[in-house]
């Protein structure tokens, strides 16, 4: 699914949780604040891109992405402390673009 430079705002939905077999998740350059705890139930996600949003936090189900080999953050303002935890659950080969704002 790709829905990068779409202008979008808030958070991706709660409901994200029901597309069970999606891959790749590109919602890269919007004007995203949030990403929902749900996004942790997609065992199948192997992309996450979202990149050049005004992300200020992660939720720590990111960890549980089991299948992920790449995820991209840079160009928002999370914290980093977050992403450290995160980081510890995620597969060791996982590649991270990870360049974080503050």
């Amino acid at each position: 699914m790709n829905v990068s430079n779409s202008r979008l705002t808030g958070s991706i939905p709660a409901e994200i949780r029901h597309l069970n077999n999606l891959i790749i998740l590109r919602a890269n350059n919007n004007q995203m604040t949030g990403v929902p705890a749900e996004i942790g139930q997609l065992k199948n996600l192997q992309v996450l891109d979202l990149s050049n949003n005004q992300l200020t936090g992660l939720p720590l189900e990111l960890g549980n992405l089991s299948d992920l080999k790449a995820l991209h953050l840079s160009g928002n303002n999370y914290s980093t402390y977050d992403l450290d935890l995160i980081k510890k659950q995620l597969p060791s080969d996982v590649q991270q673009f990870c360049n974080n704002l503050l």
